[in-house]
């Protein structure tokens, strides 16, 4: 007597991936609406070098079991 479907059975396994899927498709970003915008963005020069004019690190200390601090630094 079979009671169902295993757990490595071709059905459970690709649900899994069905969820990654489908998580993938919900958070794209849209389509581009105004292509000539996007050119504009993507030839256009604003800044030149790089993106920030300064270093950032972030770090982290554990304070509880719940909570953890970020200090995030610019110099």
């Amino acid at each position: 007597m079979k009671t169902g479907a295993g757990p490595l059975s071709a059905s459970q396994g690709s649900k899994e991936f069905d969820r990654i899927e489908l998580a993938a498709k919900l958070f794209a970003p849209p389509t581009i609406k105004f292509t000539d915008l996007d050119n504009f963005i993507s030839e256009h020069k604003l800044l030149t070098g790089p993106p920030f004019p300064f270093d950032v690190r972030t770090d982290f200390v554990k304070v509880t079991d719940n909570t953890v601090l970020v200090p995030v630094t610019c110099s």
